[in-house]
């Protein structure tokens, strides 16, 4: 059957049977092209503004149905693809796409594919007929699903973290003192509460009193880093542990493998690096109001309206965090939406940001699984805040 295509006013030129894509181009060409954008464009890490990487991947032929403005039916395409992020994909295609066009990309992942609607964001000519398509994606993707990755690639998805913005509990288990010194120095700035565990029991103990990240070394002084995670996990933590090792060759990598690990990072820790990790899995905050406490100024008129709030802010951490361990997702809703309500007005933007991220995903139907994370670090932040004033 003939490969369809539109024509010149449509979303492609006509392509003869047998191409793999609307460029006509094959791997050692489109890897040359592409190397050539890349130069021309600077590649990763070229937009300031930029929140997430954009990761290299180069498919000689991804689909897309595309729906032309004003017309109901979409047309399939197969497009060289060049690169892929949390929020969206970018394509190589024969023809201008009209900004605001609706698509769907089938992302190859193994045998199969995933398919994320979403809509053109921009579409820049390149060279002859050739234009770079970029699409937005309608909810974000976890890249790693597509990619092959090196665990400690140290691969993650938002390229630049503002320290301030990063909020909740992070425990340290590393038996090394100047890695606890450092890991410190390098969190100063944030509002995180390090806590520090020196021996493998510590980190269960610390670990158990609840907290949204754990930083663990590859090899404690008690046990490797695979056989204390087996226990965490037997103990009932679920909390995603970063690991951090030294040893990265193919001996490194083999002993890293399937230990249960959310992600790897490489010593000496870099503080870029660091930041990028724990954001990863502790969703920044808006950077705005105080360190700690109500930002109302002590004259204002809600002040003590603030004050009384804050002396109920441990309460809304229990309640939150029984209610996950119930999977109570209506006891969830409730907690949050309360505090996204009376937070913002009462001097507490960062806590209102994060309970409206909560409310707001479970009124949408994001699953306890999905959203518990946010959930930890709201409760992590009443807490935090408490403490604090």
């Amino acid at each position: 059957m003939a490969d369809r295509r539109e024509n010149a006013r449509g979303p492609g030129r006509p392509v003869s049977n047998g191409r793999v894509n609307t460029i006509g181009v094959q791997r050692r060409d489109l890897d040359t092209m592409l190397e050539e954008l890349d130069d021309t464009r600077c590649g990763v890490g070229a937009d300031s503004k930029r929140k997430h990487v954009r990761w290299p991947f180069r498919k000689i032929s991804v689909e897309i149905d595309l729906t032309q403005p004003g017309s109901s039916a979409p047309v399939r395409l197969s497009l060289a693809c060049r690169n892929l992020s949390t929020e969206g994909v970018g394509l190589m295609h024969n023809a201008y796409v009209h900004v605001g066009t609706r698509v769907v990309v089938h992302l190859p992942r193994g045998t199969g594919s995933v398919a994320c609607a979403g809509v053109v964001r921009r579409c820049v000519h390149f060279r002859g007929l050739i234009h770079e398509v970029g699409i937005q994606f309608d909810k974000p993707v976890s890249p790693k699903e597509f990619l092959e990755l090196d665990p400690w690639s140290e691969c993650f998805t938002r390229e630049k973290v503002e320290s301030e913005s990063l909020l909740g509990c992070l425990v340290v288990v590393d038996g090394s003192d100047v890695e606890h010194k450092l890991i410190k120095h390098y969190l100063r700035e944030t509002q995180l509460r390090v806590r520090r565990a020196d021996t493998a029991q510590q980190g269960f103990e610390l670990a158990a009193e609840g907290c949204e990240l754990i930083l663990c070394a590859l090899s404690l002084p008690e046990m490797p880093a695979r056989d204390w995670i087996d226990e965490l996990r037997r103990r009932g933590v679920n909390t995603p542990v970063i690991v951090t090792g030294v040893d990265t060759t193919a001996t490194g990598r083999e002993a890293a493998t399937g230990i249960g690990a959310a992600a790897f990072i490489t010593k000496p820790v870099l503080q870029p690096v660091l930041l990028r990790a724990i954001a990863e899995f502790i969703v920044p905050v808006a950077v705005s109001g105080g360190p700690g406490g109500s930002a109302l100024p002590a004259d204002h008129p809600n002040r003590a309206v603030a004050d009384a709030f804050e002396v109920l802010l441990p309460d809304y951490a229990t309640r939150l965090r029984d209610a996950v361990k119930r999977k109570d997702i209506k006891v969830c809703r409730e907690v949050s939406a309360q505090v996204a309500t009376a937070a913002p007005a009462l001097g507490f933007e960062r806590l209102g940001t994060l309970a409206e991220r909560v409310a707001s995903g479970l009124g949408a139907g994001v699953s306890l699984a999905e959203i518990g994370v946010t959930i930890e670090a709201l409760a992590s932040a009443c807490e935090t805040v408490r403490r604090a004033a």
